[in-house]
This record gives structure tokens, sequence and C-alpha cells, in this order.
């Protein structure tokens, strides 16, 4: 295993950027950055032992600063989408920014964490340790919040995202990881051939194209929204369904099986050109599927251009819009306990 660290860039306010290299025995490698504490690359074996970028991205931090539709962002204090762009907890009404159709909070609003500068605690061996203080009332959340964020690559290929923080006052933190992957490589089109299979029977609803939950839960049986079987992303993404067409496709929040705060296998996606397979680990009660609806990139890595439906993201997270949902899983966290969620994104390869 070993790590390498180069200048990545300087931010408009003249800060230096670093992007970290951690590679293990079997040449597999993935890229992090303290900008944002983002996933730059992955980098692992197809069925010819080439090695294939499966992240989506862009080659420069300007592109990351300017342009980037949340590209391997660590997205928070909260992910998703919060009703009204407000929520009352403990009595107090908090406003956020209403970033989302003019009325709801998306990803925090526009000023998220993948636009701050983390501090790197540690970045030695397997693993880089990012950290970073929010302030009270940043982004309209109440209570200092101080997390890091952790990625490790092993050697059997996982790439290991690991979420600690602790806030001083009751706050909301529900974390994810934005990365897009496209297991054919960033810049091998369509992912309607990637075959998922997802450990979930049932999936929230959108009232309309605001895409907050209805507060259903519907079951997936008997509808496009079914991966309890392996079938393909695209096989019936063009359905005549309702839901489909107010996202577009899938952008959805699907609702994991088993749920008991511990690490379990929730989904798993497999490529049949390259044969790379990606099994996903969380411990977290849901999964927003994106397909990367509408995306137009005209210039991501290697100046190839990502369109409609050329990658996926695997959000794992409470449901949208939990803070003010109250038979949903509570996104508060209380002051002085910790929070602690992990990810695995494993890679294989069959033949």
């Amino acid at each position: 295993m070993s790590i390498s660290k180069e200048r990545f860039g300087v931010t408009e306010q003249g800060f230096a950027v670093s992007k970290y290299r951690i590679q293990n025995s079997g040449k597999a490698y993935m890229e992090v950055t303290d900008y944002g504490a983002m996933l730059l690359s992955v980098c692992v074996p197809d069925r010819t032992g080439r090695l294939t970028d499966v992240v989506l991205g862009f080659d420069d931090l300007a592109a990351y600063e300017k342009r980037s539709p949340f590209f391997g962002a660590v997205v928070g204090r909260n992910a998703n989408r919060i009703k009204d762009a407000h929520f009352v907890l403990n009595g107090t009404l908090y406003q956020l920014e209403a970033n989302s159709r003019g009325c709801d909070n998306l990803h925090s609003g526009s000023d998220g964490y993948l636009k701050r500068l983390w501090e790197v605690k540690e970045a030695q061996g397997d693993h880089v340790v990012f950290s970073l203080s929010s302030p009270h009332m940043d982004q309209g959340f109440p209570g200092n919040f101080k997390v890091e964020v952790t990625y490790t690559l092993t050697e059997q290929n996982e790439v290991v995202i690991d979420y600690r923080g602790r806030a001083d006052q009751d706050t909301v933190v529900n974390m994810t990881s934005h990365t897009y992957f496209n297991l054919g490589g960033h810049d091998a089109g369509s992912i309607r051939d990637h075959v998922l299979w997802m450990d979930a029977d049932a999936y929230l609803p959108a009232s309309d194209e605001r895409q907050i939950p209805t507060g259903e839960v519907r079951a997936v049986a008997g509808t496009p929204f079914d991966f309890t079987q392996e079938q393909s992303i695209g096989s019936r993404i063009d359905e005549a369904d309702e839901q489909l067409r107010i996202a577009g496709g899938y952008d959805h929040h699907f609702v994991l099986n088993r749920w008991d705060r511990t690490l379990r296998l929730a989904a798993r996606v497999r490529c049949p050109e390259t044969g790379i397979v990606m099994e996903m680990e969380t411990d977290q009660p849901g999964l927003q599927l994106y397909t990367a609806n509408g995306m137009q990139i005209p210039e991501g890595k290697g100046g190839v251009a990502y369109g409609n439906q050329e990658s996926f993201c695997f959000e794992t997270q409470y449901p949208p819009n939990a803070v003010n949902t109250s038979a949903f899983p509570n996104p508060v966290l209380r002051a002085g306990e910790e929070y602690h969620t992990t990810t695995i994104f494993r890679f294989s390869c069959v033949e």
C-alpha cells in the first residue's frame, strides 16, 4: 500500500489545494482532495486487467469550483431535500436557503461542504482523514459541528467512507457521498445496461416535481422500482410511470431492508461490458438512487462530455425531509452524541 500527494491547484480565494492518491498492491487506486473532501477517482481492473476509472469528474480544480454537479462531494450537514427550506427543532424554527425550485432546501444550500477547504488530519498508509468545523448557524443549522471523513482503500479493492462528528447543540446531521459511477469507465456513456440488485422492498414516492416524499412508503413489487431481483437499470426506466416522469428517471429514496444501524450488503451493480462489479454496504436506513437525469456536462475528465443517464449515484442517507416527517427515521443529532456512519464500495470482476 502506498500514498502520494501532489498539488491540485489554487482556489479562487488563493488557498492551495492538494490531491492524494492511495494505491494498493494490486495497482488499484483512489484519489481524494482536501477541497470538499471529494472523491476524484477510483481506478480498478476490468475483466482484462485494464485499470478503469469508474468515477466521473474533472481534471482541474477550477471546474470543481465553478460547475460541478456535486461530483464526488461530501454533502453536509444535510443531504437531499428539506421541504419549504425550514424545520422546527426543540420549538425553534430554523430557516434554510431555498435553493431548490425557489422553495425547498437541497443538499444544505449553495454554500455546501464541497466548497470548503478541509483540514488534513492524517494521510498515511491506506487512508486519509479530513476534518471540518462547521459553526453555529452555518447554512442555517444550529450548533457548532465538528466532523471527520476518512477515506480508506483496502487490498480487497474496497473504498471505505467513514463519517464521525459531534455538535454542542441538538442539530440535523445527514451526510452522504455524491459520487457519480459508471462501471464501464467514466467515459463509457450510458449506464442503462448496468445490472442492479437492491435489498429494498419499498421506496418513497414524491408528490410532484419538487421531489419531496409524500410520507407514503410504497412497495416496489409490480413497479419499475423493483430491483429485488437483478435487472438492468434501463429495462423499465422509460415506462409510463408517474414517479419516473416526475424525476426524468430514477431519483428516489429506497427504503433498505434489515436496518439495525450495522453494516450490511444493500446493493450490487454489474457492468456486462467490463465485468466490473460494485457492491455497496451501509449502516444507513436508505439509499437515493440517482441516474443523472438530464445531465449536460460538455467537458469532464479528458475532455469527455457527460450526458443523460451516463452515470448513477448511490447516496446512503436518511430519507428526504425526514426532519419534518415523524414517520421517517430521525436525522437529529443530540448535543454531545457521536454521529457515525460508514459506507463501503467494494469492487471486483466477473468473467
